[in-house]
């Protein structure tokens, strides 16, 4: 089996696992100004500013490079995680673009070897 072939099936398992978490401590009943007074009391304290700032960052961060690496690359499909970064966080769209990257060095190897 090919190395690149194997890592997907840990790929799609994190996703599982990121989604089911974030399904599960959804709240349904809830109303935006709900949403509104948990995000008010995620920014409350310092130490929590501090996380909340930290994933803000992150995300910013590995958009940028999911952008910039991946029109140097001229790769397709960046758009998946860009979504998984947005929708799930930086533990789905970091995996999968590394996921994504690799096999687009696979591929660009592969052709470099039949020339």
């Amino acid at each position: 089996m090919h190395e690149t072939s194997a890592s997907l099936p840990r790929v799609l398992c994190a996703w599982a696992t990121s989604a089911l978490f974030a399904i599960t401590s959804l709240d349904h009943r809830a109303s935006r100004v709900e949403y509104a007074a948990a995000l008010a009391r995620s920014f409350a304290n310092r130490i929590s500013a501090f996380f909340g700032l930290n994933v803000i960052v992150s995300e910013i961060v590995l958009l940028s490079f999911i952008q910039s690496e991946g029109r140097r690359l001229r790769m397709r499909l960046l758009w998946l995680p860009m979504l998984g970064t947005v929708f799930v966080g930086v533990s789905l769209g970091l995996p999968l673009f590394l996921y994504l990257r690799q096999r687009q060095f696979d591929s660009d190897s592969r052709l470099n070897l039949n020339q």
